[in-house]
């Protein structure tokens, strides 16, 4: 593998990959942010060196889009799944129903 094409200088070694590693946890951390276990995985390959930072940025966008994508199932009061109502779209400009 050529770390040199994927990796940047200060990301080429795993112990330069776990080191920013830590340093985004600890960041997120002072926040009160966990990262999801899908992400923890993601960084995981990372840091083995199987994906760049930005495949793993380009997999968190398509993961996390395609679940604010999907509609969200719910219980009813009668304790029925069912599937919240979108919302309606916007209208950007009424017209004049008259002539």
């Amino acid at each position: 593998m050529d770390t040199l094409v994927k990796f940047g200088p200060k990301e080429a070694t795993r112990e330069q990959r776990q080191a920013l590693s830590d340093r985004a946890a600890a960041l997120n951390a002072t926040q009160d942010r966990k990262l999801s276990p899908f992400a923890e995985q993601l960084s995981q390959r990372y840091i083995n060196g199987e994906l760049s930072l930005a495949e793993v940025n380009a997999q968190l966008d398509a993961h996390y889009q395609a679940q604010t994508q999907k509609p969200i199932p719910t219980r009813g009061a009668d304790g029925i799944l069912a599937v919240a109502p979108r919302p309606a779209p916007a209208v950007t400009k009424a017209r004049s129903l008259s002539h």
